[in-house]
């Protein structure tokens, strides 16, 4: 999908799990991609990993975009 990317150029960008720790989505961003929408909404392109340790869920791949927001919670 990002031909010209490196592996290192990929951001853990969150990491979701439910206490039982039974499945976990990880979400990682690559920065190089960035779509401005009229100026002022940063896009970037993200890759969630799904999977599971007790077979409840199937390995599996989503494919999106994501609002782009500074550490601070405002809006780049």
């Amino acid at each position: 999908m990002f031909s010209e990317s490196g592996e290192d150029e990929f951001i853990v960008f969150n990491i979701n799990y439910p206490k039982t720790r039974s499945y976990c989505h990880i979400d990682l961003i690559n920065e190089n991609y960035k779509l401005n929408i009229w100026g002022n909404e940063v896009y970037v392109p993200f890759i969630r990993i799904t999977n599971s340790y007790n077979k409840s869920r199937k390995l599996g791949f989503e494919i999106g975009f994501v609002r782009k927001v500074c550490d601070n919670g405002s809006d780049l």
